[in-house]
């Protein structure tokens, strides 16, 4: 079960074959967390009349993919008014457009996946050889859902079915990893949570918390650069010195 005081997030990013369009969404990880279910070795028996027949290696399937998720907001409870109930909802859209629910013609998004904890840092939950390959959704399946009192969605259940992209013609790439560098804080950007969200930190997710969790527990910031500022244990909205040089470790843009 997901432990919401250390939640892990997915962060998917969807990038169309024909055109340069994008979306990235995140959502917390299901009960179960994902499951390599298919691309295992194929043989076949192929069948010699009053013999035993011989065992044929066909090759591989491609690797599959389930992904447990759940939509929804928490901030010391779930959030269950309007506003974030159209958030969970505009989520769920670009989860369907990654699966191509609005697509007449021309294949679905290629989609990127990475796994994040909420606490800093990403982390393993997606197995690090496929942290970074191109899948598309070949399914999707709906669980349990609660809609508020206007029918908004703001829990939903859903499991992801993936497939590993592979053919002749490569998938369209992510955007790439942004290296690490220091942010000079100003008053207007003087938390490592509005940091996360600076377009020069190019923050790779919608909820900022996770990049700001890393700009927290990042070795490099304790102390912050020509300071005795230790950020290291502080909360997100700790108000940091304006013109202090703090540390935004490398990560990944969408």
């Amino acid at each position: 079960m997901t432990v919401v005081g250390g939640n892990v997030y997915l962060s998917f990013q969807g990038v169309g074959f024909t055109t340069s369009y994008r979306q990235s969404f995140d959502v917390l990880v299901g009960d179960n967390p994902p499951v390599i279910t298919g691309g295992y070795a194929n043989w076949t028996p192929l069948k010699r009349p009053l013999q035993r027949a011989l065992t044929i290696f066909t090759g591989y399937d491609p690797v599959q993919m389930a992904v447990e998720v759940r939509f929804g907001r928490w901030a010391n409870g779930w959030q269950t008014d309007d506003m974030h109930g159209q958030q969970v909802e505009a989520d769920i859209g670009k989860l369907e457009w990654m699966a191509g629910s609005n697509f007449q013609q021309g294949p679905s998004p290629a989609v990127y996946v990475w796994s994040h904890s909420s606490q800093g840092g990403d982390t393993d939950l997606v197995p690090p050889q496929y942290a970074n390959v191109p899948w598309v959704i070949t399914a999707l399946e709906w669980g349990k859902a609660w809609r508020n009192t206007n029918g908004y969605r703001v829990w939903q259940e859903a499991t992801i079915t993936l497939q590993h992209y592979q053919n002749l013609t490569a998938a369209p790439p992510p955007n790439t990893n942004k290296s690490g560098g220091y942010f000079t804080t100003t008053a207007a950007r003087n938390t490592a949570l509005l940091i996360a969200g600076a377009p020069s930190s190019l923050s790779p997710m919608v909820d900022h918390r996770i990049l700001a969790g890393r700009i927290l527990s990042d070795a490099k910031n304790n102390p912050c650069k020509s300071t005795s500022i230790k950020l290291s244990g502080k909360s997100l909205s700790y108000p940091i010195r304006v013109g202090v040089s703090v540390w935004v470790p490398s990560h990944q843009t969408a």
